[in-house]
């Protein structure tokens, strides 16, 4: 999957760099990747979150994802951090 250039993002977190961007003109899924290595993709949906978009926000989510078992430096299927009345988890796709 290529991510467009235009409007990606880009996130150090501990010594990583990812990089990140809204899908879609509504905005309805985030993408978020290991910015060297062609590993697990990470798919959220912004809106389920109670913390603030933006950098932060992703952060969070990367944090979250990476303590729950997410691989973005090796190949595999992708994952999606799902959200529902008993809390946020991490599935793979």
């Amino acid at each position: 999957m290529t991510f467009p250039r235009k409007r990606t993002r880009r996130i150090t977190v501990g010594e990583d760099v990812y990089l990140w961007h809204l899908d879609g003109d509504d905005a309805n899924q985030i993408t978020i990747r290991h910015s060297e290595f062609e590993g697990q993709f990470l798919f959220a949906n912004p809106w389920c979150y109670e913390i603030q978009f933006g950098a932060g926000g992703v952060r969070k989510m990367i944090d979250f994802a990476l303590a729950n078992g997410w691989q973005p430096k090796e190949k595999g299927a992708a994952v999606r951090l799902t959200c529902d009345e008993r809390g946020v988890d991490l599935k793979k796709v």
